[in-house]
């Protein structure tokens, strides 16, 4: 497989906020996947990470702003959740309300798999009752990992010990749960696409997509 690797760093003007509500999406991509969402309550940078066999899962999984949080939506995936998220979480709203908001609004909440963490640590995730077994999630102080469409039941508790009980830098936890998500059993199709964004306010820190497999 051919390796292609993209790295952004964004300065004070790179971001622009979203400055209204989006519609949610009425064709949903599918994204069976894991991911993990967490916050460093020592630097408070933030940071998403999702690996899956879909290709180029940075599209349409992770979402995140400095200073504001991180948001992974994943399964029959509606990527709204991640601006609206976002949108609702630079307003002051908790991720845990947030993420309770829009999934009330959402029709299709059965197939959806998201999650967010806030710029304090709060984490919520859903996922829904109609998401491909194997799915589920955990949460905890500062971080939430979910997966749908795995292998086995083991893929979420071995991230858990990796984000939850490890320490040193957020990226390199991000990552290392991706692999022992994978070491775990992984997504049953295969994997294929990865990408893992940090950020420690103002700007971006680490940005990379489409990690190299070899079998």
């Amino acid at each position: 497989m051919i390796l292609t690797i993209e790295t952004h760093r964004l300065g004070r003007t790179g971001y622009t906020p979203t400055p209204f509500p989006l519609p949610m999406a009425r064709s949903p991509r599918l994204a069976h996947t894991y991911s993990v969402v967490a916050r460093d309550p020592k630097t408070r940078q933030l940071g998403v990470a999702v690996q899956s066999h879909y290709f180029s899962v940075g599209r349409d999984v992770p979402w995140a702003e400095p200073g504001v949080g991180a948001v992974a939506t994943q399964s029959f995936v509606d990527i709204s959740y991640g601006p609206r998220g976002l949108l609702l979480m630079r307003e002051g709203i908790s991720a845990p309300d947030a993420l309770a908001r829009l999934v009330a609004a959402d029709r299709r909440r059965d197939v959806r798999q998201v999650a967010m963490v806030d710029a304090k640590g709060r984490a919520a995730a859903h996922t829904g009752a109609k998401c491909i077994a194997s799915a589920g999630h955990a949460t905890g102080n500062g971080w939430s990992v979910q997966a749908n469409m795995m292998l086995n039941d083991e893929v979420v508790p071995a991230m858990v010990e990796i984000v939850a009980r490890s320490h040193g830098d957020l990226a390199e936890r991000l990552v290392k749960s991706l692999d022992a998500a994978e070491r775990a059993g992984g997504d049953i199709r295969g994997r294929q696409s990865a990408v893992q964004r940090t950020f420690l306010r103002p700007r971006i820190t680490a940005s990379k997509d489409h990690r190299a497999f070899k079998k």
